[in-house]
């Protein structure tokens, strides 16, 4: 069987940023997608707390919820017609076999929305971040190197 692959697009608000959540201290911040497509940044760093992981374990909550329904819809779908295919081929025996009605698919809509977050510079890698006004005046580190601004 062959690899099945999705894609999901993520939303961005007015300034083309994308939310992104820190895995540990759960932090929200965004990021501007140009940047972000154009770094070759494998890990990222949180700009609240500064701890490094990979940017799958960045994604929200309805990121994931969005890929998780895809694939049981994907999944729904392909039982859905190995049961329709034995229903055909069952009514030349004496075994019937009903399919049923397709399941029918559920998928949540991703949205963006404007919110309380300020764009801060990170001077070390010339990139931009969306963070608190607080954590802006206290001080953030950078997203792909990790430096402290």
């Amino acid at each position: 069987m062959s690899d099945i692959k999705f894609s999901i697009s993520i939303p961005t608000d007015s300034d083309n940023f994308f939310k992104l959540q820190c895995p540990y201290c759960n932090g929200i911040f965004k990021l501007s997608s140009e940047e972000f497509q154009a770094s070759e940044s494998l890990n990222l760093y949180c700009p609240k707390c500064g701890l490094t992981s990979e940017i799958p374990s960045f994604y929200t909550t309805e990121v994931i919820d969005k890929a998780l329904s895809i694939g049981q819809n994907y999944a729904e779908e392909m039982i859905h017609n190995l049961f329709k295919d034995l229903e055909r081929k069952s009514k030349r025996s004496s075994l019937k076999i009903k399919a049923g009605k397709k399941p029918k698919s559920y998928e949540p809509e991703l949205y963006e929305m404007d919110d309380f977050l300020v764009i801060a510079d990170n001077h070390c890698c010339k990139t931009r971040v969306k963070v608190t006004e607080l954590d802006k005046w206290i001080g953030i580190y950078c997203s792909y190197c990790g430096r402290n601004n």
